[in-house]
C-alpha cells in the first residue's frame, strides 16, 4: 500500500482529506492492475490521532484478500499504523513519518485464511510445482530431442551446439534428477551419457560453456552417483581444455579444438576467464592432479592483477596482451560470475588468495556501481578507471547478485539490492524477487 499525503499542523485543529494515491502489489512486487482502491486520509488534532479510513479491495484472481480497518495513530513525532484484530497478519513496516509531498510505503501480509481465489503457496507446493515443470521439460526432451544437446520446444526437434552432440542437456540435468528423486529418469539419462558421450571431436568448443556444463556435470555426477565411469571422462576433457590457457598471460582463449588443441578467440571477458575455478579445482581434488587447479587459479589471479587502480574490471580483455578492449564495468553478463566464483572458490577450497580477491573486488563494486533508489540499490555501469556512471541498465543475469551478497555475509546489502526498483522500463520484478528468495536461503 503506497500513499502520499500533505498534512497541515495538527495543532490548528483542521482535519484534511488530501489526495491519496494507492497501489497494491503482490509478493513479487508486481502491481495488481485489477485492484479497486478507495482510501482517504484524515489528519487532525483529535485525541485518536490521524485516521486512515475506507477499504482497498483486490480482485479474487490475484489471491490477495480485501482488507479494511486500518488506522494511523500519532506516536511522538511520527505515526504508527494500527490494524483491527484479524485484519492483517503483520505490517512489515509499522512506524513511519509523514512528510509533506512525500510518499510512504507500507507492506502487509494477509493471513492465509483470508486469502481469496487460490490456496497459499506452501514450500511443499512450490517444490511440487518446480518438479512438475522439470518433468514437463525433460519429457519433451526425451520425446523430441533424445541424444541431442538441447530441445527445440516450439518446433518439436533437437539441436546440437556443435557438429556432434556433447550430451549437454542430460549431463547438465542428471544431478537435478538425483536431487528431485527422479530415479527412472536418472537411469535413462545415465545410460545415454555413458553410452554416447565422447570428447574426441575435431571441432572447437567454447571453454567456458563446456567447463560449467560438461566438466562440472561430470564432477557432480560422480560425486552424487558414485559411479567411476562418470569420473573417467572428466580428466580427458580437462586435458583437452588445458591448452586454452595460453603461456603468455595464463588467461584462457575462448575456444579450443577438442582434438587438435588449436586455440582461437583471444578477446575474452572476466566471466569466461574467472568462471572455471570450481570445476577445474574440483577435478584436481578428485584426481589428485594439481594442474587443473593451478591453471584456473593463474587465470583468475592474472585477471585480478589487471584490475584498475580503483579495483574494477572491464568488459573485455585481450588474453595475449593483457590489454583491456572495453573498459565498461558492471555486474551484468560478461562479468557477473567473476564475482560469484571469487567468493565460492574461497568458500569451497579455503584458499586465502580467493578470500582477498573477493573482499577487494566486491568492496570496489559496492563503492562505485550501486544506484541509490528510495527503496534500495541496483547496480549500474561505470568507467572502470574513474567510476563515472556510463549507463543505468539492468539485465536478467544481474539477478544473481543479492544471493551472492547474502552468501558472502552481507545480508543488509543483499536485501537492499533485491528491493531496488529501476525506473521505466522496469526490469522483471519476479526475477528480482526470485533472487531475493535465493539470498534468503544462502
Amino acid at each position: 500500500l503506497a500513499f502520499s499525503a500533505e498534512p497541515t499542523d495538527a495543532t490548528a485543529g483542521v482535519a484534511l482529506s488530501p489526495a491519496v494515491a494507492v497501489t497494491v502489489e503482490d509478493l513479487y512486487g508486481n502491481t495488481l492492475p485489477n485492484a479497486t482502491n478507495s482510501v482517504t486520509v484524515a489528519l487532525g488534532s483529535s485525541a485518536g490521532g490521524a485516521t486512515l479510513s475506507g477499504t482497498t479491495t483486490v480482485s479474487a484472481a490475484s489471491g490477495v484478500a480485501s482488507f479494511s480497518g486500518l488506522s494511523i495513530q500519532q506516536a511522538g513525532s511520527g505515526y504508527t499504523l494500527v490494524a483491527s484484530p484479524g485484519v492483517l497478519a503483520t505490517a512489515t513496516r509499522t512506524s513511519f513519518a509523514i512528510t509533506p509531498g512525500a510518499a510512504s510505503q507500507l507492506a502487509f501480509t494477509v493471513p492465509p485464511s483470508q486469502a481469496q481465489g487460490r490456496d497459499p503457496i506452501t514450500p511443499a507446493a512450490a517444490v511440487a510445482a518446480v518438479r512438475e515443470a522439470f518433468l514437463h521439460a525433460w519429457t519433451g526432451y526425451e520425446q523430441y530431442a533424445w541424444g541431442h544437446d538441447q530441445l527445440l520446444p516450439l518446433s518439436h526437434g533437437g539441436r546440437d551446439w556443435y557438429p556432434a552432440s556433447l550430451m549437454m542437456t542430460p549431463l547438465d540435468a542428471f544431478d537435478t534428477m538425483l536431487l528431485m528423486g527422479l530415479d527412472s529418469e536418472a537411469i535413462r539419462a545415465k545410460a545415454l551419457i555413458l553410452d554416447s558421450l565422447s570428447f574426441d571431436r575435431d571441432f572447437p568448443v567454447q571453454v567456458f560453456e563446456v567447463t560449467i556444463r560438461l566438466l562440472g556435470g561430470l564432477n557432480t555426477a560422480y560425486q552424487m552417483d558414485g559411479d567411476r565411469r562418470f569420473l573417467a571422462p572428466a580428466p580427458d576433457l580437462g586435458n583437452r581444455l588445458l591448452p586454452a590457457f595460453g603461456p603468455k598471460t595464463g588467461t584462457p582463449y575462448r575456444y579450443v579444438n577438442l582434438r587438435t588443441r588449436a586455440v582461437s578467440g583471444p578477446v575474452s571477458n572476466p566471466a569466461e576467464i574467472g568462471t572455471l575455478m570450481l570445476e577445474f579445482g574440483t577435478l584436481s581434488r578428485l584426481t589428485g592432479d594439481a594442474r587443473y587447479y593451478d591453471a584456473a587459479k593463474r587465470a583468475v589471479t592474472t585477471l585480478f592483477a589487471h584490475r584498475s587502480t580503483i579495483g574494477l574490471v572491464g568488459s573485455t580483455i585481450d588474453v595475449e596482451t593483457g590489454a583491456w578492449q572495453d573498459r565498461d564495468s558492471h555486474v551484468s553478463g560478461g562479468i557477473d560470475s567473476y564475482y560469484e566464483y571469487l567468493l565460492k572458490s574461497w568458500l569451497l577450497f579455503g584458499d586465502a588468495d580467493f578470500k582477498r580477491m573477493w573482499q577487494e573486488s566486491i568492496a570496489a563494486a559496492n563503492r562505485y556501481l550501486p544506484d541509490e533508489r528510495p527503496n534500495g540499490w541496483w547496480y549500474g555501469h561505470v568507467d572502470m578507471d574513474t567510476g563515472e556512471r556510463t549507463a543505468t541498465q539492468f539485465g536478467a543475469l544481474d539477478a544473481y547478485l543479492p544471493a551472492v551478497l547474502a552468501l558472502g555475509g552481507d545480508l543488509p546489502r543483499g536485501r537492499r539490492g533485491d528491493r531496488a526498483r529501476p525506473g521505466p522500463p522496469p526490469a522483471p520484478r519476479r526475477l528480482r524477487r526470485d533472487a531475493g528468495l535465493l539470498a534468503g536461503l544462502a
